[in-house]
């Protein structure tokens, strides 16, 4: 697969799977300054935050 095509597969995720699928890889701040697509869409709303722990295998 060439960098074209990884570039094209990660343009059709939203910022927060990409954001959990390279935790694990121990990548920090790699989604620090991602813009939205259009500057003009707002979001409002109510938000919870939360720890997740992998569940323990074995």
């Amino acid at each position: 697969m060439s960098q074209s095509d990884n570039v094209a597969q990660a343009a059709r995720l939203d910022t927060a799977t990409l954001s959990e699928a390279l935790d694990p890889l121990g990548i920090v701040g790699q989604c620090y300054e991602i813009k939205g697509r259009d500057d003009s869409f707002r979001f409002a709303g109510r938000a919870i935050t939360f720890v997740s722990i992998p569940p323990e295998t074995g």
